[in-house]
């Protein structure tokens, strides 16, 4: 185990968690889901830049959910399970673009230090979800 690409991962999953101001037990399940696969985008492009396998980046988005979230183990557990299978974009488009879009945040926001810019991109993804939803 690469003991600090841990570190880093939760360094990154407690500046997301303090810039969203986010609290589960005032969450939604569609938030909750944005924001476990926006997180998971956001570790895995921190991985990729220090060499960790999947199952690290895994390991870490739980422990982040879990310590830095406020998730219950459960609900981190089926977030983390949900979220690796989204990563099949036939099958999961939307929640496979909220992970690149996490991949991208990495990029634009986390390395530049603009963590202001999280809630904005967490919201613009929300809005366009909840437009979509009401489309019949």
């Amino acid at each position: 185990m690469n003991k600090s690409f841990f570190a880093e991962a939760r360094k990154c999953a407690e500046r997301f968690c303090k810039a969203l101001n986010f609290n589960p037990e005032k969450s939604d399940h569609l938030e909750s889901k944005v924001v476990t696969s926006y997180l998971f985008g956001l570790l895995t492009m921190l991985g990729s830049e220090m060499d960790a396998d999947g199952s690290e980046i895994q390991a870490s988005l739980v422990a982040s959910l879990v310590h830095v979230f406020g998730f219950s183990e459960r609900d981190a557990s089926d977030l983390s399970a949900h979220v690796i299978k989204c990563t099949e974009r036939e099958r999961h488009p939307a929640q496979f673009t909220v992970i690149e879009r996490g991949l991208e945040g990495y990029m634009e926001y986390y390395r530049t230090g603009k963590d202001a810019e999280f809630p904005k991109d967490i919201q613009s993804i929300l809005d366009i979800m909840h437009e979509f939803s009401t489309v019949k």
